[in-house]
């Protein structure tokens, strides 16, 4: 009976330990991001560099609005490797992510991952090296036109 008592008490304080460690361990650190493919899906916006008036969403080849995984960063500490000023919230984003998505702006247009209402850009980030960081060029905000956002609709995926 004793060694009963003895097994329950000691299982209720490893499901104890296990439950406070678990909550504790849900907040990711940036190295387990950077290893998985998991994050937030923000849709592409091509923001013409010079004209915040001029911006398209990025499509994929069958048409649907292309999206990128990624996570906001709130903050960075390392070397940035770019002279692009920091106009926006940096959303994170794998480099095989970033190779997927670079060429579906046209030239001249800014690739930022966004929300679609109210429309809030992003810039990208991408880690370069350990501490190292390329952060790309982008806008802080576009000027709406109704006709773009309704694309967004007939091509969301």
């Amino acid at each position: 009976m004793k060694f009963l008592k003895l097994g329950i008490f000691f299982l209720t304080i490893f499901s104890q330990f296990y439950v406070y460690s678990s909550t504790f361990n849900k907040t990711k650190s940036f190295r387990d991001f950077q290893k998985s493919k998991r994050g937030e899906k923000k849709y592409l916006l091509c923001v013409h560099k010079d004209n915040t008036f001029d911006y398209i969403w990025a499509t994929t080849k069958d048409r649907s609005v292309a999206y990128v995984m990624g996570e906001p960063l709130h903050a960075i500490s390392g070397e940035v490797v770019t002279k692009n000023p920091l106009v926006a919230e940096l959303f994170y984003v794998d480099r095989s992510e970033a190779k997927r998505i670079s060429n579906l702006c046209p030239m001249d247009y800014y690739i930022q991952p966004a929300e679609y209402y109210p429309i809030k850009l992003y810039q990208m980030l991408i880690i370069i090296e350990k501490n190292k960081y390329y952060i790309f060029p982008g806008h802080a905000a576009i000027e709406s036109i109704e006709e773009n956002n309704e694309l967004f609709f007939a091509h969301r995926g």
